[in-house]
């Protein structure tokens, strides 16, 4: 059985087996008999158009939050719901507790200036098809409070909502499933350290979902905070403007798949302590951090693999690894036409870095691409082309180089690798440019071996590194475009010129010869 309600001017109706009830405001709604009733139901569809009327908007409220406390659902047809005119409402405007399966689904929130959902030990409570807009929120609360629960929000979109000193959608200790939804234009005011969505030992998962355009410039999109996982599939981040798009305080694991960052500005993700992040099939395009790297990463472990590119992205380091228990792990990728004012990956701390099967082009960097103090760097398979710096750059750190090749370099002196007290060893690598200075500048524990170079061997290393070089190959001698091409033009000219002087006075230099071959003559 399905209790309706029908809003018809100032009138609302409870209609039940072909019987209503009017309600005026001297004739309040009939809310107890739809109460007893409650309990046979499954669902209540209301039909109206606009609830907004201060009586309607309460009983709607007392309604709705009765029948979801006792596992009864809510559905209607785009129903708008505007809480400009309704009072200040703890701790929300709709708050329930249970343990049974929920859904609301079909209605329009606006206008409201408090929290507007509150659930707590909800076993699964849905909010499909809904839309929260032109909401403001302050006073430390937040739009939607998650507590003990675990929730799906389907199809569902926040947009032009404004916030101050508080959290769009705060949760603990729940599970959150984003599923086809969309949030946009969420403005935070002044300088407020609230993140958008704060979330304490929750589950997040993001799918099909796109956040953009949503600017809080001195607080993150996401805080996530202790024992949490994040999973992004098939979603998009685009045009958000914030310190950090996650922030992530000693959760366990953050994985992005088929998904795209774009324009956005701040950090994309920063951990604090014991983070797994893993990014698969994912395009990170024209990201802006002018104060901060994009990825923070504090021991914690990066992994990067399946063909993720990240493209024409500007900060101040890409890479950040900090910590004796850091790795990044970078697997078959492409980084295209970045610009850093220090570093593409830069490692501090005895941070392990390991690079496999990856290409490197157009990297602009102030100080190298790949380098730091106390680390350890293992380079395997993967090409460095048209770099403005050098592409390697450690101090007392461990390095290996194995099967790469770096090329086209525009770095001073086309110098590729620069080493100071650290244990290097480079094997079956291609040096292709060029140079009348050092390829490589190497101080330490060094082991050379089957290397490649296209310059002469005393242009490529030192005279130490040239007796460590084993099985090295080296041009003869320097060659450019030009340097055989003037002799043979200036052969081929004196060829010419005595052929014409020959033609133009052949008699002459036949009498001279001859008379040159006649001694009397001569003697004459």
């Amino acid at each position: 059985m399905i209790i309706v309600f029908t809003l018809i001017s100032t009138q609302l109706h409870i209609i039940n087996e072909g019987n209503s009830t009017n309600c005026t405001e001297n004739n309040p709604c009939n809310y107890n008999h739809a109460m007893e009733l409650l309990d046979q139901q499954e669902i209540i569809f209301f039909h109206d158009q606009i609830i907004s009327e201060p009586e309607h908007i309460k009983s709607f409220r007392l309604l709705a939050s009765k029948a979801l406390s006792k596992g009864i659902s809510i559905q209607g047809t785009k129903t708008l719901i505007i809480g400009s005119s309704s009072e200040f409402y703890k701790p929300a405007f709709i708050s329930f507790e249970n343990s049974k399966n929920t859904f609301i689904e079909g209605f329009i929130f606006s206008e409201f200036h408090s929290s507007i959902i509150q659930t707590r030990s909800s076993n699964s409570f849905s909010i499909k098809n809904c839309l929260f807009q032109e909401n403001h929120i302050d006073k430390k609360l937040s739009l939607l409070i998650f507590s003990h629960s675990s929730i799906i929000l389907k199809n569902t979109n926040i947009t032009l909502c404004t916030i101050h000193d508080s959290s769009l959608i705060s949760t603990h200790m729940s599970s959150i499933f984003w599923d086809s939804c969309i949030i946009d234009n969420v403005f935070s005011f002044h300088i407020s350290d609230n993140p958008l969505f704060l979330m304490i030992e929750t589950n997040l998962s993001i799918l099909a979902t796109i956040f953009i355009r949503n600017n809080s410039p001195y607080s993150p999109l996401f805080t996530i905070i202790g024992n949490s996982n994040v999973l992004v599939i098939n979603s998009t981040f685009s045009s958000n403007q914030n310190t950090e798009l996650f922030q992530c305080d000693s959760i366990k694991h953050v994985n992005f798949t088929n998904s795209l960052l774009y324009d956005n500005q701040g950090t994309v993700i920063s951990t604090i302590e014991g983070t797994l992040i893993t990014l698969n099939n994912s395009k990170f395009h024209q990201n802006f951090s002018p104060v901060a790297p994009l990825f923070t990463i504090h021991n914690s472990s990066l992994s990067i693999y399946e063909n993720c590119q990240f493209l024409s992205n500007s900060a101040i380091d890409f890479f950040l690894i900090d910590g004796e228990n850091s790795l990044l792990s970078l697997n078959n990728s492409k980084f295209i036409g970045n610009h850093l004012f220090n570093s593409l990956i830069h490692g501090e701390n005895y941070a392990k870095i390991e690079i496999e099967n990856c290409f490197f082009e157009k990297t602009q960097s102030k100080n190298f691409v790949i380098g730091g103090i106390q680390i350890s760097v293992n380079l395997l398979n993967s090409s460095f082309s048209e770099s403005f710096s050098p592409v390697l750059s450690v101090n007392k750190s461990d390095l290996t180089i194995f099967n790469s090749i770096f090329q086209k370099s525009y770095s001073q002196g086309k110098l590729a690798i620069l080493s100071a007290k650290s244990k290097i060893r480079i094997e079956k690598s291609n040096f292709n440019d060029n140079t009348l200075s050092y390829v490589l500048l190497l101080q330490g524990n060094i082991t050379l071996k089957k290397l490649f170079f296209e310059t002469p061997m005393e242009f490529a290393l030192s005279t130490n590194l040239q007796k460590n070089c084993r099985k090295c190959h080296f041009k003869p001698k320097f060659e450019d475009e030009n340097h055989f091409s003037i002799p043979k033009m200036m052969i081929i000219m004196y060829f010419m010129v005595f052929l014409f002087v020959f033609i133009l006075f052949r008699k002459k230099i036949l009498i001279s010869f001859r008379r040159l071959r006649n001694r009397r003559h001569i003697l004459d």
